[in-house]
């Protein structure tokens, strides 16, 4: 069962700054990959109750009442749910700005097409690799990294804004500057490293030292600072610091970590 996530009334008394302007949900726990760093332990034959297509709506109705936010629609893999369509177009009836974080193994021309059709404005592709054979070792499954470049050229061809989220790990240390050439010669304008999150399948990853992260951080910012491709490490409160003791101009970033205040999950 569901429950509103406020009343009427003390949404319109927070104040604008109170409220998520970014909201990240976990449609599924249903994934066609196997990927080494999932830290919801997804895959395909997960059986664990998830929000009906009823329930979901209410969930949409209970975030438009508030404002009307991005909602990222996530998994698991968000494209294994059928109803994923009807759920992204209820919400852009309802004035929220859609997105999508997904695999992307799953997107061909005519899934993009309907991802469109149903107001999706972005797409979030995971990458972890330039080289197909490292790529797929680590998702779980051949031909996963041929597939995922696929659905970005499908979403491009659909007019859909597209971008990779890097999770930034030991194995694929070495090559996150291949990884942002390949989405450079592919046109994104977009790219997201991400912390390893050490949950589920996650736990038996070798992560970064906090010296490499530091480290890269200020690879990437002197590389792209004037880059028409925006590169930028999430969940890292240090980004801010380098930045400005690079003497770079950080206004165009929000300033310290955005969870809990201007995001949810």
């Amino acid at each position: 069962m569901t429950h509103p996530v406020t009343k009427s009334s003390d949404a319109k008394s927070l104040h604008p700054r109170d409220i998520p302007r970014v909201i990240s949900w976990n449609t599924t726990f249903k994934c066609n990959l196997r990927c080494a760093h999932c830290y919801m332990d997804s895959d395909s034959a997960v059986e664990l109750e998830e929000l009906s297509t009823e329930e979901g709506k209410m969930l949409i109705d209970q975030l438009a009442e508030l404002s009307k936010p991005v909602l990222i629609l996530s998994g698991g893999e968000p494209l294994m749910r059928e109803d994923i369509y009807e759920l992204a177009k209820y919400g852009t009836e309802k004035g929220l700005k859609m997105a999508m974080g997904t695999n992307g193994t799953l997107i061909t021309d005519a899934v993009a097409k309907k991802l469109a059709e149903s107001g999706v404005l972005s797409v979030a592709i995971s990458m972890d690799s330039a080289r197909p054979e490292v790529h797929d070792n680590f998702r779980g499954v051949k031909g996963a990294w041929e597939r995922a470049i696929e659905g970005v050229k499908a979403c491009q061809r659909n007019d859909i804004a597209v971008r990779f989220n890097t999770t930034v790990t030991q194995e694929n240390f070495g090559e996150i500057e291949d990884i942002l050439e390949l989405a450079d010669g592919l046109g994104l304008l977009d790219v997201q490293l991400f912390f390893l999150v050490p949950t589920g399948r996650g736990k038996e990853v070798e992560d970064i030292t906090p010296e490499m992260y530091e480290q890269m951080i200020e690879d990437v910012l002197v590389k792209y600072a004037d880059h028409p491709m925006t590169v930028k490490p999430t969940c890292a409160p240090q980004f801010m610091r380098i930045a400005d003791n690079l003497g770079q101009d950080t206004s165009r970033w929000t300033r310290g970590c955005i969870a809990g205040m201007s995001y949810g999950r």
